[in-house]
C-alpha cells in the first residue's frame, strides 16, 4: 500500500440539492456580513446554502454573522489560492453537506468552529498537494466522510458522529480530533494518520491504512511516545498498520507508534510494518483471528 506522512515533513463530488449560491467578490474587505463582497448580498442561514470562493480577492476572511450561519456547502475553486476561515460558527446541515477543496495552491485552513446536523464529507486534490486542515472545534451529532485528499482534523472535538476515510482519502488526527466520534471505519484505499500528541480509542474497523508520523517526546531523563491507538480495531480487510520513519536518526524524529486495542483479523490479512531507521511499531495484546499477520521492517 501507499501511504503518505503528513508530518514527517510536518474532485469527485455528489451534486448538492437544489440551492441558495452566494459567491465571494472581497470587493471591500475580509468580512462575511458585508453585503457588497457576495454575489447575491451577504449569505442568509438556511441548509441550502453553497457559499463559493472563486477569485483571489481577501485570502483571509472573517465569518462575523451574527449568530453564525447555517449552510450546506463552502466550495474553493481551482481559481482560488489557499484560504484561511475565521470567525464565527459554520453550522452544516441539509443534504449530503459537503466542502470542496479544488484549489492546488496551498493548504486550506478552517479555524471557525463547525457544528455537523449530519455527515460532513470533505474533498481535496486527488494528488495531495493541497490539504484541508480544520483545527476549528468541531460539534453535532453528525459525523466526518473524508471522501478524497487529505483533511486533518486538530481542535477539541465532541462530534458524535462517525469517521469514515473513503477510497482516496487520507484523514490526519491531533489531539482530540476524533475524541467523541462513534467509531472510526477506514475503507479499502483510505488511510488514517495519527499525528503528534494523538491518543485515539475509538473503536475502529479497518480494511485500508492506520499510519502514525508522529515524532515521540524527548523530555529530561528519556523519551515517550506522543500516539498511541488504544481502540479496539477490527481487520475486515487486507490492511496495513505502519509507523513512518522520522526525518533523521536522532531522538527527535523518531516515530514511535503503540498500538494496545485489541486487533482481531475478521476477514483480512495484516501487514505490520516500519519505514526508516530506529522507528518502531509496538503490539501490547494479543492479535487474534483467522487472517494473517507479515511484519516488514525497514531497518526500523
Amino acid at each position: 500500500m501507499k501511504f503518505h506522512p503528513l508530518l514527517v515533513a510536518f474532485l469527485a463530488t455528489t451534486a448538492a440539492a437544489s440551492c441558495a449560491n452566494f459567491t465571494w467578490t472581497g470587493t471591500v474587505d475580509a468580512n462575511w456580513n458585508t453585503a457588497a463582497n457576495w454575489t447575491g448580498g451577504a449569505p442568509a442561514s438556511a441548509n441550502t446554502t453553497a457559499l463559493v470562493f472563486d477569485s483571489g480577492a481577501q485570502v483571509v476572511t472573517v465569518n462575523n454573522i451574527n449568530g453564525g450561519l447555517v449552510l450546506n456547502s463552502l466550495s474553493i475553486s481551482s481559481a482560488s489560492p489557499a484560504r484561511t476561515f475565521n470567525g464565527n460558527l459554520l453550522r452544516f446541515a441539509g443534504t449530503s453537506p459537503q466542502i470542496n477543496l479544488a484549489t492546488t495552491g496551498g493548504h486550506t485552513v478552517i479555524s471557525a468552529p463547525l457544528q455537523l446536523d449530519a455527515n460532513l464529507r470533505t474533498n481535496s486534490p486527488a494528488n495531495f498537494v493541497s490539504h484541508l486542515r480544520i483545527p476549528g472545534n468541531v460539534s453535532g451529532t453528525g459525523g466526518i466522510i473524508a471522501h478524497q485528499g487529505v483533511t486533518e482534523l486538530t481542535g477539541t472535538n465532541i462530534f458524535t458522529g462517525a469517521t469514515v476515510v473513503r477510497n482516496g482519502g487520507l484523514l490526519g488526527v491531533a489531539g482530540g480530533g476524533v475524541a467523541g466520534s462513534s467509531g472510526i471505519s477506514v475503507e479499502t484505499g483510505g488511510e488514517f494518520q495519527l499525528l503528534k500528541n494523538t491518543f485515539v480509542s475509538r473503536p475502529m474497523t479497518l480494511s485500508g491504512g492506520l499510519t502514525s508520523s508522529a515524532r515521540q517526546n524527548v523530555i529530561f531523563g528519556g523519551t515517550s511516545p506522543s500516539c498511541e491507538y488504544s481502540g479496539a480495531i477490527s481487520v475486515v480487510g487486507d490492511s496495513e498498520i505502519r509507523a513512518f520513519s522520522g526525518s533523521d536518526s536522532s531522538l527527535e524524529a523518531m516515530v514511535v507508534f503503540p498500538v494496545s486495542g485489541a486487533v482481531n483479523l475478521a476477514g483480512g490479512d495484516l501487514i505490520a510494518s516500519t519505514e526508516g531507521p530506529g522507528n518502531t511499531l509496538k503490539f501490547s495484546s494479543v492479535i487474534t483471528g483467522t487472517g494473517d499477520v507479515t511484519a516488514e521492517a525497514a531497518d526500523g
